[in-house]
């Protein structure tokens, strides 16, 4: 397991949802590449009601990784 999968999966021990900011695109074949068991990934792009209506009503107990 990676270093960021691991550090991923501590944060997703302590919390729901998890962002991962990356102003300038540097990580994003990283973010592709990670794969967490019970994690869903997301990507901010114009959606942020849909991700918020998702994450809050739809599926409330479900983890979520939004890059």
């Amino acid at each position: 397991m990676s270093k960021i999968a691991e550090g991923l999966k501590r944060l997703f021990d302590k919390h729901r949802i998890v962002l991962w900011y990356d102003a300038f695109g540097d990580f994003t074949q990283e973010f592709n590449d990670v794969k967490l068991p019970g994690v869903t990934k997301c990507e901010i792009v114009k959606n942020e009601f849909a991700l918020k209506y998702r994450m809050l009503i739809s599926e409330p107990k479900s983890k979520f990784l939004l890059y």
